[in-house]
């Protein structure tokens, strides 16, 4: 099995250069031609709840994910913490796309993780934020945002406009105190600590994250950690084959 994986893209609209960089890896040479595409949530940089003007804001976005499933390409998208809630809308708007002899069981949405079999070793792939583990003001805020209750309300209850407006000031709030606070040789450790004590509790050989925007490929033992980092400014996305990981320029 090989797979290509991406991560934290922060797409805001279809004129900018995040979303010119996340149509280039969906439609890389590499992709293409893989057997899984893994999307770590965070490819955009808000977009909550079961709202379809989220079809219609990025229609070459869906167009590529169904032209993937149609190859008979797998494809997981795994909730960030800036884009989650919105699984029925994303069916939804596949269903529409694809050819009635594709398959839309090879789209996989997944709220937490998923755990991939590659050569011989057992990845697991998630956004990230499990690795906040001492964080308890966002560990509470994640409880609140990921309940079944959050969802119906930004689905039922606010409209599209409302969700689009509350999630780009949260966005732009959430940038300016990480910029106040942000120390990359800290966290980077933090990080790495935190990979080591989730994979001792797992039973996997390798964790595949994002969230962090911190590169990073780190093995102690007979395990690993690969975290994609942060693609606007890296441009690289992770392939994983029966060799190993491999970050490959888009």
């Amino acid at each position: 099995m090989n797979v290509a994986c991406i991560s934290d893209i922060h797409v805001t609209n279809t004129s900018n250069e995040a979303y010119r960089l996340l149509i280039s890896f969906l439609r890389h040479e590499y992709v293409l031609n893989c057997d899984s595409v893994v999307l770590l949530g965070d490819i955009f940089d808000h977009l909550t709840g079961e709202h379809e003007g989220y079809l219609d804001k990025y229609p070459e976005f869906f167009n590529a994910i169904a032209e993937l499933l149609t190859k008979g390409t797998k494809v997981y998208f795994i909730e960030g913490n800036h884009d989650f809630h919105f699984e029925k809308t994303f069916k939804s708007g596949l269903s529409k796309l694809l050819p009635e002899t594709s398959d839309i069981s090879k789209f996989k949405y997944v709220r937490n993780k998923v755990e991939l079999r590659i050569g011989e070793l057992n990845y697991l792939f998630c956004h990230g934020d499990d690795l906040d583990l001492n964080n308890k003001a966002y560990r509470r805020w994640k409880r609140i945002y990921s309940s079944k209750l959050f969802g119906w309300f930004i689905s039922n209850v606010l409209t599209y406009s409302m969700v689009k407006s509350i999630g780009e000031k949260a966005s732009a709030d959430s940038k300016e105190r990480g910029k106040q606070s942000f120390n990359f040789q800290r966290e980077k450790a933090k990080y790495r600590l935190a990979a080591k004590e989730f994979l001792n509790g797992c039973g996997v050989d390798r964790l595949i994250a994002g969230h962090t925007h911190i590169a990073d490929d780190y093995e102690w033992e007979e395990k690993g950690y690969h975290n994609v980092g942060y693609p606007p400014k890296d441009r690289v996305f992770l392939k994983l084959d029966k060799d190993g990981v491999e970050r490959v320029l888009i």
